[in-house]
């Protein structure tokens, strides 16, 4: 059956279950005047025009606003076909012009019909999308037009499943089409400002989704401006969203699209086989991947969200499965997954740690044939400058001795002397070693004397102090060689001319702490005019719980919290408190003969170094608060243990070496000839420390040359003077040897100078011992006056 339906003015006429024919009703010579209408496919639109006017009448254009119906599928591609009518009729479809990427009010053509029978042809959602369409005609086209509707859905090509989410690339692949697309969203809204004409390429950011890229060549419309990086931003775009139109009534043309992310480059061929034709390609972003390691040591490649949520560990981004080990879950388990330590980058390093759970993988070690049966844990230390490392151990267990060995190999030898260093350390003793590290790799072995117990233990490794000159005034104290250079200070080698000294002061109040009480004692240091370099704090209270206490101490305006409520319901507390010290977690519960522990708690730090720096004279402060109920006790006795700056003295880095005597032997000869070659050769030092390479080359030691006489090659290399070792160096080398000095003589061409210091001050030393702890030489004779080093 078919049914006419007249327009009536601004109402709609809308296609009903069987087909439908809209007759145009005049005035409709503009898109202001456009019949509106609602088309299903099959329904037809019809009228008469003899002309291309814009005034009313039989001889003016016909322009319809087109509604289509809505439909469940995702895309559909829509037709209107003539059916009736001449040949010379000129139908088209209508946008909007846009300059600059800016859209404009004037009406444009964004397709014109082709075809036998001629079609226009756009593209929408089933969401009721509307386009203008108008029919042209001329003084022979009388007889009347149709055109129907055809409706079909559209297929989508499928891309790539697996782009990571961020930077994605889109554009042509392997082809020069003039290509022009657009970005949809899952939902299938197009993304503002993710399309691209000209350069025909895309780079833009996605997050993880489903995407639509609808495709073509140029020009394609849709309601949205040029986007930013569009060299063209002057297409036609269409009146309303959710319509898609290509103007182009070219045929099998190449539009392969290629995508590209951060691990890839993924291509999808496609070809625009119809005229007005635009593909669709579906693509998904997926959050990266990354290798997802369990305790079990297996592996999946997921997200690091669904990592987490599955119990794993995620790895780092990029990671894969097939290439990225899973850290085993008991590190210091053997040579192969040891605990690592950077020296001396990651000093001081501090763990509470157990041999729990570790294998016994090495049974004989430095104690040769006497086994080890106890279960042991493996420390790689990778050293990248010479350093002088403190080792401290304190074994935690209640029986039997640790065994502590360091070696450069991996499983240590079995063979008793073997080992680089060993020690042992007896239930509840703390014991200290001192190593001087060269460069190069060490492996530090902690064991169980005896199994089945295991060995609980508390590891401290840090750098070795040494005698640091202050600015102003060269006060010395003793620190860490990287702290002192960090302070501004000079590492002087040591010791301090008038030495650090340390005083203990004492008092027993015996003050009683009640529930929610405060007590205050004070020690008040008369005539010491040297300041702080160390604070230690031993306290003695007797208390039913010590979790109810917070002790602090005072001094000059500075607060330092040494216990804040720890340890649960134990009683009594006799601890020396100790920035060295253990931590409290490590040694509770904490009562008498424990030893030293750190202040407690570490975050943020509060540590007894803030005193460092201050004068030492005046009142100290201790201060105990009892904030729980129930339980009290008393502040039996308490001291205040002070260590003191001394007064500096800068030592010759170069005192043990003569210059010239490149074998280091104490005798400068010809003996010294080939070994100054072969250093000149393989190591010139640059102007400044460090000297590289730090080890001796092979050239050196086969000549009989040590590691120790390579490292200061600087204090016997410099002949001429200037602080360097290099070929400025051999005339004077030669003439000294010619004219050999006595034997204990260095070669008399380069005496001791002034030295400018980094911290302001003046010392004696040769140019090569200046340099080598960051002084300045002038170039002087000694003599050390101000004039000299400003």
């Amino acid at each position: 059956m078919v049914r006419l339906c007249v327009m009536i003015a601004g109402a709609f006429c809308t296609a009903s279950a069987y087909s439908t024919e809209f007759h145009e009703v005049e005035p409709n010579n503009g898109k202001a005047a456009a019949n509106i209408v609602t088309l299903g496919s099959g329904d037809g639109i019809s009228g008469t025009t003899t002309g291309a006017s814009n005034s009313a009448g039989l001889g003016s254009l016909d322009y319809f606003r087109v509604r289509t119906s809505a439909n469940r599928s995702p895309i559909y591609r829509h037709r209107l076909i003539q059916t009736a009518g001449s040949s010379l009729l000129s139908a088209s479809l209508r946008g909007l012009n846009q300059t600059g990427g800016v859209i404009g009010t004037a009406d444009v053509t964004l397709q014109s019909g082709a075809g036998t029978p001629k079609y226009v042809q756009w593209y929408g959602f089933g969401r009721m999308e509307q386009i203008y369409f108008r029919v042209e005609g001329t003084s022979a086209t009388t007889d009347g037009y149709r055109y129907e509707l055809s409706t079909n859905p559209v297929s989508i090509l499928a891309g790539p499943t697996n782009l990571q989410s961020g930077m994605i690339t889109i554009g042509r692949a392997g082809h020069s089409t003039d290509t022009d697309f657009w970005v949809y969203d899952a939902a299938y809204n197009a993304i503002p400002d993710y399309g691209n004409d000209d350069p025909n390429l895309l780079t833009r950011s996605f997050a993880p989704g489903s995407y639509l890229l609808a495709v073509s060549n140029w020009n394609f419309a849709n309601d949205r401006p040029a986007a930013s990086g569009e060299t063209f931003p002057s297409g036609h775009v269409t009146d309303y969203p959710n319509v898609i139109v290509n103007s182009s009534n070219a045929t099998d043309v190449n539009v392969s699209m290629r995508f590209t992310d951060a691990f890839g480059v993924y291509d999808v061929a496609a070809t625009r086989a119809q005229m007005f034709e635009v593909v669709f390609i579906s693509f998904t972003v997926v959050a990266p991947t990354v290798a997802c390691c369990f305790s079990d040591t297996t592996c999946t490649q997921v997200t690091s969200e669904s990592c987490a949520a599955a119990g794993g560990t995620p790895q780092a981004g990029g990671s894969q499965c097939g290439t990225t080990a899973c850290p085993d879950t008991n590190p210091g388990q053997n040579c192969n997954n040891p605990i690592e330590i950077a020296v001396p980058a990651a000093l001081p390093f501090e763990q509470a740690n157990t041999t729990f759970g570790k294998r016994d993988d090495d049974t004989f070690g430095c104690l040769g044939a006497q086994v080890q049966h106890g279960e042991d844990i493996h420390y790689r230390l990778t050293v990248s400058d010479p350093t002088c490392v403190e080792i401290r151990v304190t074994n935690r267990a209640n029986a039997n001795n640790i065994d502590c060995r360091i070696n450069s190999v991996c499983p240590q030898p079995n063979q008793a002397g073997g080992c680089i260093f060993l020690g042992q350390v007896s239930p509840g003793v703390t014991e200290s070693y001192g190593l001087q590290l060269s460069p190069g790799i060490y492996w530090l072995l902690i064991d169980q004397r005896s199994e089945p117990v295991s060995a609980d233990f508390y590891l401290q490794i840090r750098q070795c102090t040494v005698a640091c000159c202050l600015a102003p005034g060269d006060s010395c104290t003793t620190l860490p060689a990287s702290t002192c250079a960090q302070l501004g200070g000079i590492a002087a080698g040591g010791p301090c001319l008038i030495p650090e000294s340390t005083r203990t002061y004492t008092r027993a109040p015996g003050l009683h702490i009640a529930d929610f009480t405060t007590v205050e004692d004070a020690i008040y240091v008369f005539g010491l005019d040297e300041t702080v370099s160390d604070v230690d704090v031993k306290v003695t209270i007797s208390h039913t719980s010590v979790f109810d206490l917070e002790i602090k101490l005072e001094h000059l305006s500075t607060t330092v919290w040494l216990w804040d409520n720890q340890c649960g319901w134990h009683p009594g507390l006799s601890v020396t408190f100790d920035d060295e010290g253990v931590p409290v977690g490590v040694t509770c519960p904490p009562l008498a003969n424990v030893g030293t522990i750190a202040p407690h708690p570490p975050t943020p730090p509060r540590r007894l170094s803030a005193f460092n720096g201050l004068p030492a004279g005046g009142e100290w402060t201790l201060q105990v608060t009892d904030n729980i109920i129930y339980d009290s006790g008393s502040l039996q006795h308490w001291s205040l243990i002070l260590t003191t700056r001394g007064s500096c003295i800068v030592t010759d880095k170069c005192e043990d070496h003569l210059v010239g005597d490149a074998n280091c032997d104490g005798v400068v000869n010809n003996f010294d000839i080939n070994f100054f070659v072969a250093a000149l050769i393989d190591g010139p030092t640059p102007a400044l420390p460090p000297d590289v390479p730090p080890s001796a080359p092979a050239s050196y030691l086969n000549l009989g040359g040590s590691e120790a006489c390579w490292y200061k090659r600087r204090c016997w290399g410099d002949v001429d003077c200037d602080s360097v070792f290099n070929n400025f160096d051999i005339d004077p080398f030669v003439e000294c040897i010619v004219n050999t000095p006595p034997p204990g003589q260095p070669c008399p061409s380069c005496p001791a100078q002034d030295c400018c210091l980094p911290n302001g001050g003046c010392a004696t030393l040769s140019p090569a011992a200046c340099t080598l702890i960051g002084g300045l030489a002038p170039g002087t004779e000694s003599g050390c006056t101000a004039a000299m080093c400003p």
